[in-house]
């Protein structure tokens, strides 16, 4: 529960830094995006508290096929695409995977008990 209560007020310092530096913060830059270290960090404790079995590394590795799969499909093409496309893409798809596996594990976690 406090892990989720850190989520939500991380989120909303970042939703305030976002409305008050308005000049200063990059545009392409979304308030969970600043988030994605602190949601590895809570979904492996959340993991851990729910199996002893390496769920997470399977976590990881499943992290690393969708950073492969990003990459081979971002330069697939013959031009040259911008580094900072390929790393945007790869931030976001590790947003929604990182921040599903953490609520997939806090609704096992809540059901186990």
């Amino acid at each position: 529960m406090i892990e989720l209560l850190t989520l939500v007020l991380l989120f909303m310092v970042a939703l305030l830094l976002r409305r008050f530096l308005n000049n200063w913060w990059p545009a392409w830059l979304h308030p969970l995006d600043i988030l994605l270290p602190v949601v590895l960090i809570v979904t492996a404790q959340r993991v851990g508290t729910i199996s002893v079995r390496p769920i997470f590394l399977w976590l990881l590795v499943i992290w690393f096929v969708i950073g492969l799969a990003t990459s081979w499909r971002t330069f697939q093409g013959r031009k040259p695409v911008p580094y900072k496309n390929f790393i945007l893409v790869f931030w976001r798809l590790s947003d929604l995977y990182w921040v599903g596996a953490y609520a997939l594990a806090a609704i096992i976690s809540v059901v186990v008990r």
